[in-house]
């Protein structure tokens, strides 16, 4: 049995003054089932001179070299001996009896997977900072309930304390160099044991205003959202995965620009990976755009009105033929990079056209090289009026689709590699009832939803304008099907088919 029960570890660099007032308020709570392990990324302040006045209690680890926040917390993960292990930032302070309720928790004999604390926020100085012991009761959650309860806090290091046992390492290290591993590591020990302790009061004061060091609008809005997109394989559901990025729009977005440096690479991540959320101009724009606000104010004033109106008419007159297709140009981009991050399963080089609707997109596979023109639908119905379905689209690679293509399923539906589908196009594996009498007394919407079998789209297929595909239909290899055909039964490799319903019209082969 292992005799050590909680590990402490603490990542520092050349924070000194921070990590002794962390240590002081965490030094008196230990006792022989906790260890303390001091990670220092090759400090080049005071701090080995510090550390090495302290007793045997604390295990120091230097680094040989600086290797990066990422690689020194991956470094603490190894070094824990403990059952659990307390990620601690070397400038957070516990409050004064964390220890022992966290040792409660391990005792309890619950087991967690994942033992989350609640935070109380603070300045640089930690002015709030409050020394009472604190008594806190424990919520037992499953991982999209701890997602939920958790929201933008998931990236906050020092509130993971994980079951050694289910760390996944191999997942960490594929985040290096994201400056979120300790947001993957909560994620992937939440999602994997699907059992979390979180402390319904906080057990930790957090300091702010203090990181720095890298991108923070490329770290809280790409790196984040393909951390999130990752999640899907733990078992969160899309709403909780999507739940801490708004919640990370509504504090963490306005916080960084409020005081983080702005560079075109970071504001352009920012703005292309959370323009599909309402939370970011609801909540992030507002705060960018305070500042600008007042200095156009300002020189507005100072203009008469008769002027200003004249230069914006004559302006929009001659230039709105240019205008136009670069603000085509930008939603499509936007469009594009929404479809990228709204499916989990997509090979690359897709081109994607606004506008475009997906549902359910898990139930969804794109291969590479993928083209659609406006309009794109991708529907797999997994519930219907109580009905529920286990729905599979599947779409090769190369394929191209013009305007307006729908394709909707419950049931199966799959494409394959080369094909092209031209304009308004339909592709259904079910309808809305039957011919019985009872279902023609109920509306059409609201009937069950049959599907008679899949459709099954071979390779290098040349679909027509205007053409529907019905449901429980094969569709051979290298077939063409002719402009507003109804194919409504199997079709053989290499021919030509058309009418209503389609029929054979040529062998190609």
């Amino acid at each position: 049995m292992n005799s050590i029960l909680l590990s402490i570890t603490i990542p520092t660099y050349n924070r000194v003054r921070l990590l002794t007032q962390t240590l002081n308020q965490l030094l008196p709570q230990l006792n022989p089932a906790v260890e303390v392990v001091i990670c220092d990324n090759h400090s080049t302040d005071a701090t080995p001179a510090y550390l090495a006045t302290l007793n045997p209690q604390i295990r120091y680890v230097r680094q040989p070299m600086n290797i990066g926040p990422d690689g020194n917390v991956l470094s603490c993960l190894r070094e824990a001996k403990g059952e659990y292990v307390w990620l601690l930032c070397d400038d957070d302070l516990p409050c004064s009896n964390a220890v022992p309720e966290i040792l409660k928790v391990i005792r309890s004999g619950t087991k967690p997977g994942l033992i989350s604390l609640r935070a109380t926020g603070c300045d640089i100085r930690m002015s709030n900072f409050d020394p009472a012991l604190v008594k806190t009761g424990w919520d037992i959650l499953d991982r999209d309930a701890f997602l939920n309860a958790t929201g933008e806090m998931l990236t906050f290091a020092s509130i993971t304390i994980p079951k050694t046992n289910v760390i996944d390492f191999k997942f960490l290290e594929s985040h290096f160099g994201t400056f979120l591993v300790p947001a993957a590591l909560a994620l992937q020990t939440a999602g994997t044991s699907n059992c979390i302790m979180m402390s319904q009061k906080p057990l930790l004061f957090a300091r702010g205003g203090n990181a720095g060091g890298y991108d923070a609008y490329t770290v809280f809005s790409r790196n984040l959202i393909q951390l999130l997109k990752q999640g899907r394989k733990f078992g969160y559901k899309s709403d909780s995965l999507a739940a801490v990025y708004k919640s990370a729009l509504k504090s963490v977005h306005k916080y960084i620009i409020e005081v983080w440096p702005k560079t075109a690479k970071g504001l352009w991540n920012l703005f292309i990976y959370s323009i599909t959320y309402k939370e970011f101009y609801k909540y992030t724009l507002p705060t960018f755009f305070k500042p600008i606000r007042k200095s156009m104010k300002r020189i507005l004033i100072s203009i008469p009105g008769g002027l200003i109106f004249s230069i914006m008419r004559r302006y929009l007159k001659v230039n709105r033929a240019r205008v136009y297709p670069k603000i085509v140009e930008i939603i499509n981009g936007m469009a594009q990079a929404a479809f990228e991050q709204s499916m989990p399963h997509i090979g690359p080089k897709s081109v994607v056209n606004h506008p475009f609707i997906l549902l359910n997109p898990q139930c969804i596979s794109i291969g590479s090289s993928f083209h659609s023109g406006a309009g794109l639908r991708l529907e797999a119905f997994c519930e219907w009026e109580g009905q529920h379905f286990s729905p599979q689209i599947s779409i090769g690679n190369n394929v191209s689709m013009n305007q307006n293509v729908h394709i909707g399923g419950v049931n199966k539906i799959k494409i394959g590699d080369n094909t092209t589908i031209g304009s308004h196009v339909l592709i259904t594996d079910h309808s809305h009832g039957s011919l019985s009498a009872d279902d023609l007394g109920v509306p059409p919407m609201k009937r069950r939803l049959l599907s008679k079998g899949p459709v099954i789209i071979e390779d290098d297929v040349w679909i027509g304008e205007g053409v529907c595909i019905l449901p429980n239909v094969r569709i051979g290899k290298g077939a063409v099907i002719g402009a507003n055909a109804v194919v409504t039964s199997d079709v053989q490799p290499y021919t030509v088919v058309g009418g209503i319903p389609a029929r054979l019209i040529k062998r190609l082969a």
